[in-house]
């Protein structure tokens, strides 16, 4: 699994990731969700997950349980998939 380690900060494993400002989660998406199969932006192609977290609040069911915290406490996408 691919993690983030933004700032240092640390959670507990399983609670939902929501970067805390665009800086964060700017470095969150050039270090997962650019590298992820599951988005592919020239090609048309938004990954739901990532879509959804810009939409969504994490107290809502909508928000996606695939962003959160490691067994490490770091910030990771569980669907991630490297590009090849």
């Amino acid at each position: 699994m691919k993690e983030c380690n933004v700032y240092g900060f640390k959670k507990e494993p399983g609670t939902k990731y929501r970067p805390g400002n665009g800086i964060e989660g700017m470095e969150f998406e050039a270090e997962l969700c650019q590298e992820c199969t599951k988005e592919d932006e020239p090609s048309g192609h938004f990954c739901e997950i990532h879509t959804n977290v810009l939409v969504y609040d994490t107290q809502e069911k909508e928000y996606p349980e695939e962003w959160c915290y490691s067994e490490n406490g770091n910030p990771t996408c569980t669907a991630f998939e490297q590009k090849p």
